[in-house]
């Protein structure tokens, strides 16, 4: 009888034990790693706890629950405060903890691997700096890896790789470039889709105002029909790569060594400049040839369309004089 008694005492005072609320407010990650047994997870919920509750109570608990039948590697958010059941229940329910990370249109291959390396909960593959080696490893498309990811906000789980999330966004680019290709205007100067996502990352730097774009593909497409050359600063300003230090010089666009350089050189330039959005994809498709073969930023920022290069001129002189009244 007395056995009883002190077993079911003890059985009470487990039961309460587990039940009662524990841990300060706000909310704790719990990483479950892959191979973590059920006792090293009762020891990290033990730790969650600040060692208020007994691992072995915690684990003796989460065996009659049967917490391993539902234990998957993952990270998860518990809220606090919390009984030792709730928490079990919590690990038992809850989904991963999803982490995000925004691609940003107009960026370049370097931007991107900056972005991957400051996001905390990638895993980290050694990436290769060069954007052809980048290609290669990726095994992407196309053999320079510039313009190859699409620009959104991907979301993804503690443990990812950085290599996994390039190869989602790479996907996710060449699907886009695909169905505005199979859509494109007939007759474009373009021989490829590869060239359209080209044009698509000029457009991208040239302009920040969606109603512009199809404008501004327009005189790029007129000016390789007729061979004009591109003459786009943006194009200058990416083959100096880092070089680069905010003052476009005229000796830069003199200069035939920059492959980039649209001002000495007839046509596209050999790979995309920035990583394009849907926006500039669909422009570079089907832009609105007006006859303008020129534009220059104006007052508020916008450009300003001219067909002659007269009205360019005067166009060009007007910014100039705003300019240095600022």
């Amino acid at each position: 009888m007395l056995i009883m008694l002190v077993a079911a005492a003890a059985l009470a005072w487990v039961w309460h034990t587990v039940h009662q609320p524990r841990g300060t407010s706000g909310t704790v990650n719990l990483l479950v790693e892959p191979g973590d047994s059920l006792r090293s997870v009762s020891e990290k919920i033990a730790q969650a706890l600040d060692g208020e509750v007994d691992t072995q109570i915690i684990y003796g608990w989460a065996r009659y629950q049967q917490l391993d039948r539902y234990l998957r590697a993952g990270e998860f958010a518990l809220t606090l405060p919390d009984s030792v059941a709730g928490l079990i229940r919590q690990v038992r329910t809850a989904r991963p903890v999803q982490h995000r990370l925004t691609l940003v249109e107009g960026w370049n291959w370097r931007d991107v691997l900056s972005a991957l390396s400051h996001a905390e909960a990638l895993k980290k593959t050694s990436l290769p700096e060069d954007p052809v080696e980048l290609a290669e490893v990726l095994n992407l498309r196309y053999p320079h890896a510039e313009g190859q990811f699409f620009p959104d906000t991907y979301f993804y789980t503690r443990g990812t790789t950085d290599r996994a999330l390039l190869k989602r966004a790479h996907e996710r680019l060449i699907r886009a470039l695909d169905e505005v290709w199979q859509a494109r205007e007939d007759n474009l100067p373009l021989k490829s889709s590869y060239e359209a996502l080209i044009l698509a990352s000029i457009i991208e730097k040239e302009t920040a105002w969606p109603e512009e774009r199809r404008r501004i593909a327009g005189v790029f497409v007129s000016r390789l029909r007729k061979k004009m050359r591109l003459q786009t600063d943006p194009t200058v300003i990416y083959g100096l790569g880092v070089t680069f230090d905010g003052n476009i010089k005229r000796r830069h666009l003199n200069d035939r060594s920059n492959p980039y350089n649209t001002y000495r050189h007839a046509g596209l330039p050999p790979t995309p400049i920035a990583m394009p959005g849907r926006a500039s994809l669909e422009a570079a498709v089907h832009p609105e040839e007006d006859g303008s073969l020129y534009f220059v930023a104006n007052k508020d920022g916008r450009h300003t369309f001219s067909r002659t290069l007269e009205a360019h001129n005067k166009a060009v002189r007007a910014y100039i004089r705003h300019q240095r009244t600022q």
